[in-house]
């Protein structure tokens, strides 16, 4: 239970952060910083994510076109805390060769 309440926690600040929030700016230094980087995004259904990311996403391609691409064509597919969380580890500029690229900006095993 705690872990899933962290997990949450987590990615609001994410979300705060990929929002460009000055508040986002205070809250994550020391060590909320390194915990919003390194924590592990939490699904309701791993494997229905691992297959969204594995078979709808073309690779290679930047977070932005992901993240528009899953607003766009699936927008109800995960919940508020995974897009969140989602959204505060992809980053728009980035180009993801393959899915273990973005598994691991996601901290996904």
């Amino acid at each position: 239970m705690k872990l899933v309440i962290k997990a949450t926690l987590v990615g609001m600040v994410c979300g705060l952060i990929a929002s460009g929030s000055a508040l986002a700016a205070e809250t994550t230094k020391g060590a909320t910083k390194a915990a919003a980087t390194t924590a592990m995004c939490t699904w309701s259904d791993e494997a229905k994510m691992k297959d969204h990311f594995t078979k709808h996403v073309t690779y290679p391609t930047t977070g932005a076109k992901i993240k528009e691409t899953c607003k766009k064509e699936m927008p109800n597919e995960f919940t508020a805390a995974e897009h969140t969380c989602f959204n505060g580890k992809i980053q728009d500029k980035t180009t993801y060769k393959n899915v273990s690229e973005v598994f691991a900006a996601l901290n996904v095993k």
